[in-house]
């Protein structure tokens, strides 16, 4: 279950954009439940969105943040949102980066997307169940994610976005879940404009992606330190073994 908490709601834009700030603002105003005696310190999530243009990468956004949805947004404009929520009982300082992706940044990874790709902790990729190229794209930005950060065991989460288009659907819900589990992603299906809460459970997943992996990195370093420690205090023992 996942809560919006306030602390000091903040929602950065890079650019402008169609809808009004004070929209955004206020929506947050709407249904944040105030904290301000809470001092405990915030665990911290950094995601960055991406997909191709049209996919529904914005709305997705702030229909988690705002619970509205809003249809029309610039197009190609990259915003950077953050706000604190309460995921799973853990309150956490989450900043959404929704990227404007070169459709050439699919296939040769650049500057800028190799600095997003290391600023970010986690990943939603979005398709489109209404265009066949917005799924084909999907396979290269992983692999461009997966080269920028040299490693293909990355919090990921794979969404196919406007299930409510029925007659314009031309994606199946097997195409992506063949893709997702061949990419090794958790696998979502929604509707942006009519689910708020498929929404919410989609992030939840990638919080506990994130925390798994998370964990399982952090007992990794904690056994390579103590088998570090181990061989050094065999090795001085071995030493003076040697000398005595």
């Amino acid at each position: 279950m996942i809560a919006i908490k306030h602390t000091l709601p903040v929602v950065k834009f890079n650019s402008a954009s169609m809808f009004p700030l004070n929209v955004v603002k206020k929506s947050l105003r709407g249904f944040v439940n105030m904290s301000s005696g809470s001092k405990k310190k915030l665990d911290r999530l950094k995601v960055a969105v991406f997909g191709r243009s049209g996919c529904g990468k914005t709305a997705l956004t702030v229909r988690f943040l705002t619970r509205r949805f809003i249809g029309d947004y610039e197009r190609n404009k990259e915003n950077t949102y953050q706000q604190d929520v309460d995921i799973d009982g853990t309150l956490v300082n989450l900043e959404i980066l929704d990227t404007r992706l070169d459709i050439q940044e699919c296939f040769e990874v650049t500057t800028s997307f190799e600095r997003t790709v290391k600023w970010a902790d986690a990943f939603i990729i979005v398709y489109e169940v209404t265009d066949a190229k917005s799924l084909r794209v999907v396979p290269h930005i992983k692999a461009a994610i997966d080269q920028a950060r040299r490693s293909k065991t990355l919090p990921a989460i794979l969404v196919g976005n406007k299930i409510d288009l029925v007659h314009s659907r031309v994606v199946t819900y097997n195409e992506g879940l063949e893709l997702a589990q061949l990419l090794g992603m958790p696998f979502f299906e929604v509707s942006v404009r009519e689910s708020y809460e498929d929404v919410v459970r989609l992030f939840s997943a990638l919080s506990g992606e994130f925390r798994s992996l998370t964990t399982k990195s952090s007992v990794f370093k904690g056994f390579r330190d103590r088998s570090k420690k181990k061989g050094r205090f065999a090795m001085l023992t071995r030493q003076r073994s040697v000398s005595m």
